[in-house]
C-alpha cells in the first residue's frame, strides 16, 4: 500500500478531485476511498501538507465553484439561469488536482468546468504539470470539459 511504497515527492500532495454528488460520483468515491485518504474541501486545496502516505480527496459541487456577476451562488437561480454564472474551477481547483474524476451531468447552456484554453494555460504555468489524468465519467460529448 501507500504506507509502504509512498508517493513520489514530485507528485505531492496527491489530490483526487471528484465533481458532482450523484450516483456516479458516489460510485467513484466508493472505489477511491479504499485507498489511504483524507477528505478535504476546495478551500483547503492550496494548503495541503505533502504527505506521501495518503491521497487527498476533494468532492466538488457547483456551489463550490460557480458564481454570478456579484460573486454569489444560488442553486435555484443557477439551475434556472446558468448563463449568469461562471466557473472558478480552473482557478481554484484545477491547479491543485492530480487526477480529476468528472461525474456531472452537463448541458450546453451551463458553464464549462475546464476549457481547452484553461488546460493549455495550466501546462504553461506548472512545471512539472501536477495534473496526471482526467477521467470523464460523464462523457458529455463537447461537454463541460
Amino acid at each position: 500500500m501507500l504506507a509502504e511504497k509512498q508517493i513520489d515527492k514530485e507528485l505531492l500532495p496527491m489530490t483526487f478531485v471528484v465533481t458532482g454528488t450523484g450516483r456516479t460520483a458516489v460510485g467513484v468515491l466508493n472505489v477511491i476511498e479504499k485507498l489511504p485518504h483524507k477528505r478535504v474541501t476546495v478551500k483547503e486545496l492550496p494548503n495541503l501538507p505533502k504527505d506521501p502516505t495518503l491521497i487527498y480527496i476533494c468532492q466538488v459541487d457547483s456551489s463550490d465553484i460557480m458564481v454570478d456577476g456579484d460573486g454569489k451562488y444560488d442553486k435555484k437561480d443557477y439551475k434556472q439561469h446558468p448563463e449568469r454564472y461562471r466557473s472558478l474551477f480552473e482557478e481554484i481547483v484545477l491547479p491543485y488536482t492530480s487526477c480529476l474524476f468528472h461525474c456531472i451531468y452537463w448541458e450546453p447552456h451551463f458553464p464549462r468546468y475546464v476549457t481547452k484554453k484553461g488546460l493549455h494555460d495550466l501546462t504553461l504555468k506548472q512545471d512539472p504539470l501536477k495534473l496526471l489524468g482526467i477521467c470523464d465519467v460523464s462523457c458529455d460529448l463537447e461537454g463541460s470539459l
